[in-house]
């Protein structure tokens, strides 16, 4: 099961006050928990950027309580899951193609070249990265891998890798998280974030678009912080 924002970050605190080396194993084991929840719930943002078609949409219905206490984060207390008719007409009209543009553009090199330029050198950066540390996309996954949810995706997978590791600092994974979470994921949320305020009609993109933005400066500051 996934953890909201704020248990994440109570779990964070947690293992950063787990003493000194003779608490190493203490501490190891507070960091696989922090991860593995920030494994389920990176992987739950994901769904939410992912066009909800039924399996998506299932999903979404099984932690509806999850994307509750999220939206009840963000000052929303009346939340609701918008009908899957509504959810898929919606993203249609934010993120594929409204009146002949795209509202909310949903790839990183977007926000991050100063031109706009898709599928540059960003994306090619990118994929590098992947395979430095033996990660792919699915050959049946039509999307450039700095697509929205595909870094999400990305990044729980990562975490997931973290989990299992004794001392995460050591290995090669968390270079790359830091480097997904610091100079992908931040600095693309805010214009991505505003898009979807100007844009949207249901409150669900706005809810989730502003719970993810605070979830990812978190952790990007936080794990700034820690020497790779």
């Amino acid at each position: 099961m996934c953890s909201t924002n704020a248990e994440i970050k109570t779990l964070h605190q947690d293992c950063k006050s787990q003493g000194d080396e003779n608490n190493r194993e203490a501490r190891s084991w507070e960091a696989e928990k922090e991860f593995t929840a920030m494994q389920g719930l990176l992987k739950l943002f994901s769904i939410c950027f992912r066009y909800p078609d039924d399996k998506v949409y299932e999903v979404l219905q099984q932690n509806r309580n999850i994307l509750q206490s999220l939206a009840e984060e963000q000052g929303d207390g009346d939340f609701r899951l918008p009908g899957q008719q509504e959810l898929e007409a919606e993203f249609v009209a934010l993120f594929v193609n409204n009146k002949g543009f795209v509202p909310v553009v949903p790839y990183a090199s977007y926000y991050l070249q100063e031109d706009g330029l898709l599928f540059g050198p960003k994306v090619k950066e990118l994929s590098r990265m992947m395979q430095d540390v033996g990660l792919e996309i699915k050959d049946d996954i039509t999307e450039p891998p700095d697509h929205i949810y595909l870094l999400l995706e990305l990044c729980a997978e990562i975490a997931g890798v973290l989990a299992s590791e004794k001392d995460y600092r050591k290995c090669g994974c968390f270079l790359v998280f830091q480097n997904l979470l610091s100079n992908y994921l931040s600095p693309m949320l805010e214009g991505f974030v505003q898009a979807i305020s100007n844009h949207a009609g249901l409150r669900f993109y706005q809810l989730m678009g502003r719970s993810l933005q605070d979830y990812i400066t978190f952790q990007a500051n936080l794990y700034q912080e820690i020497p790779g």
